[in-house]
Order: structure tokens, then sequence, then C-alpha cells
């Protein structure tokens, strides 16, 4: 409740955009995957849409929803980007490995899980 009141406040700050950064992290050991957050996130706007147009007429409903949804959906990039990231982080320390280390290893297992799609024996 406390991320809704501090979004539609329209004080978006540089702490701002670092605890979305934060939320993608701490969704990490807590088992929140990112299609649920995207998932949930979705359901808010739907939540705020629908208030919306309770609120006010159809077309400052729509300017005010496009608004929250621009935001949320850069919100719900951010999120998934950290966790990702922060994810290859922690699996880079855990390993000991670099991230060109893993690069290379994910090349070439993805190379193989395309070939195996297609048909393809390598």
């Amino acid at each position: 409740m406390q991320w809704y009141i501090l979004l539609t406040s329209g004080l978006i700050d540089d702490d701002f955009w670092q605890w979305q950064w934060y939320a993608g992290l701490i969704h990490i050991p807590r088992g929140i995957r990112n299609a649920y957050m995207m998932g949930m996130m979705s359901r808010v706007q739907q939540l705020f849409g629908q208030h919306c147009l309770r609120t006010f007429d159809a077309d400052q409903a729509l300017v005010v929803y496009n608004a929250f949804k621009r935001v949320t959906d850069v919100v719900s990039g951010l999120i998934a980007e950290s966790y990702f990231q922060s994810y290859i982080e922690a699996v880079e320390r855990a390993t000991a490995q670099t991230k060109e280390s893993l690069d290379r290893r994910v090349d070439i297992a993805i190379a193989e899980m395309v070939a195996k799609a297609q048909g393809v024996r390598l």
C-alpha cells in the first residue's frame, strides 16, 4: 500500500527508482517470479482504470489511466530487470564464475536447446 500511495503522490525521485530495483532483488529469496509480479501489476492497473472511470469523465479517465499505466509498465520492467540481473550476479558469486564465462555456457546450452527444438542433432 505504501508503494501505491508513493506512486500516486507524484513524488517519483531517484529514491523511488532505487526502491523499485530493490523490489526485484527482494523478490528472489521470496520466490516471487516475474510472471507473477507482472500479473499482479496488471491487476493493479485494471483496478486503477476502473477507479478512473468511476471518478472522471471518460476522456480524463483515459488520460489519468494512461499516465499511470506508463509509469507502472516502467516499474514492472525495472523490477523484472533487477530480478534477472541480481540473480545472475548471485550465480556469479556462488559459483565464482565471471559473467563472460556464464554467458558462453548459456550460449552453448541455448544453441543445444534450439537445435533440439528444431529437430537438429549437434
